[in-house]
């Protein structure tokens, strides 16, 4: 018996026939709608890594954005909730909650003995409040803004996070102090609506108010922010008292897609009791 001539075609022609497929569904052809990829700096921690007391990103390990259990150095990172919470407004205030920190100062846990190079013979706490610190017990740590160096005093009203990069870190910082370094994130301008006020008082007369307002003046491509705080703060031993009052301004700006460009600019003013004048020993015989 012989095949048929129609059976050797169709053995032939089976591995070249081409099954019928259902077109992906999206958008019609000579469409101009496309889906915009959002991309993350790796030069900046948003909010979302935040979650309470937790962070799960940050800088301090290699200037770039690190999963916290990827880095090989002794951070901590304070998150605006924590500094809320223990109603800490300055690094002063702040070191007293932290691991491996110590402050001096009116509510210190330690006492900065070293006396600073004024005439007055002023003490170095006195002189300079933020930088009477110590960490791990060895010396105070640098102090940084947006990790360079200044002597601009922390505040809560104008602050995202707090990184405190426990021990020597010559190779990322250059040289410094081998008590660490402690960062201070300062708060950037976001695409999103949002404003916040808080007041604080207490029974020895100390009034505090900080205002936050963020706005977006052209979408995905202008946003300010502006901040401001008075602190007047009075203690109980009189006539002790410590006045603050700033001003914070911040903008970001992308002028084309993966471009950003972010400034930020502070003023104000810090006024606190004169230096008693230092005693003269007796003279002449007695």
């Amino acid at each position: 018996m012989q095949p048929r001539p129609t059976l050797f075609v169709s053995l032939l022609l089976a591995p070249l026939l081409a099954a019928q497929t259902v077109p992906p569904a999206g958008p019609a052809a000579g469409s101009t709608a496309q889906q915009e990829v959002l991309e993350l700096s790796p030069f900046q921690v948003t909010a979302e890594a935040f979650k309470g007391y937790y962070a799960s990103q940050t800088l301090a390990g290699s200037r770039l954005k690190m999963n916290v259990d990827e880095i090989a150095s002794s951070v901590q990172i304070i998150t605006p909730e924590f500094m809320q919470d223990v109603g800490a407004t300055n690094l002063n205030q702040l070191f007293l909650f932290t691991t491996s920190t110590e402050a001096s100062g009116i509510n210190g846990n330690f006492s900065d003995f070293n006396v600073g190079t004024t005439s007055t013979g002023d003490q170095s706490s006195r002189v300079n409040p933020q930088g009477s610190q110590r960490v791990r017990g060895i010396a105070g740590a640098d102090l940084t803004r947006n990790y360079f160096l200044s002597l601009i005093p922390s505040d809560r009203f104008n602050t995202e996070t707090t990184e405190i990069n426990r021990g020597a870190n010559a190779i990322l910082f250059g040289l410094g102090s081998p008590a660490g370094i402690v960062n201070t994130q300062l708060a950037t301008a976001k695409f999103k609506d949002a404003y916040e006020v808080r007041v604080d008082a207490d029974s020895e007369g100390s009034f505090r108010a900080e205002t936050d307002l963020n706005r977006i003046i052209i979408p995905r491509r202008l946003a300010v922010r502006f901040a401001a705080v008075r602190d007047d703060r009075r203690f109980y031993q009189e006539p002790a008292f410590d006045d603050d009052h700033r001003q914070y301004g911040a903008v970001t700006y992308r002028p084309w897609a993966g471009a950003t460009v972010r400034g930020s600019v502070e003023s104000g003013g810090r006024r606190f009791p004169p230096s008693p004048a230092p005693s003269r020993p007796p003279t002449g015989d007695r």
